[in-house]
């Protein structure tokens, strides 16, 4: 079997603009390319991102109410997902699966 290995500029992104639809996409940060996901897709990156009984990937949701409303309140979660994200970066556990 090929070995993959996902790019760490490779983001998941989701699209909750249009009522009542969701689309999925992956967003490559240095070329700025967006690939809609497509079934195959999303079960490739699945599988690529299980590494035997462990799963590398961080996914993170934000309600897009705190974005648009904006403000102190946003501006503190914000941070705070930052920081939280920044100390999962820097785990051993995280760094050995690269």
């Amino acid at each position: 079997m090929t070995a993959y290995k996902l790019s760490p500029y490779l983001v998941t992104i989701e699209n909750r603009l249009t009522r009542g639809a969701i689309q999925y996409g992956l967003f490559h940060r240095l070329t700025g390319e967006i690939v809609e996901f497509t079934p195959s897709l999303q079960m490739f990156v699945t599988a690529v991102r299980k590494q035997g009984d462990v799963y590398i990937g961080i996914e993170l949701e934000v309600n897009q109410q705190f974005v648009r409303t904006g403000g102190r309140r946003w501006q503190q979660l914000r941070a705070t997902l930052i920081a939280t994200l920044q100390t999962a970066l820097e785990h051993p556990a995280f760094n050995a699966s690269r």
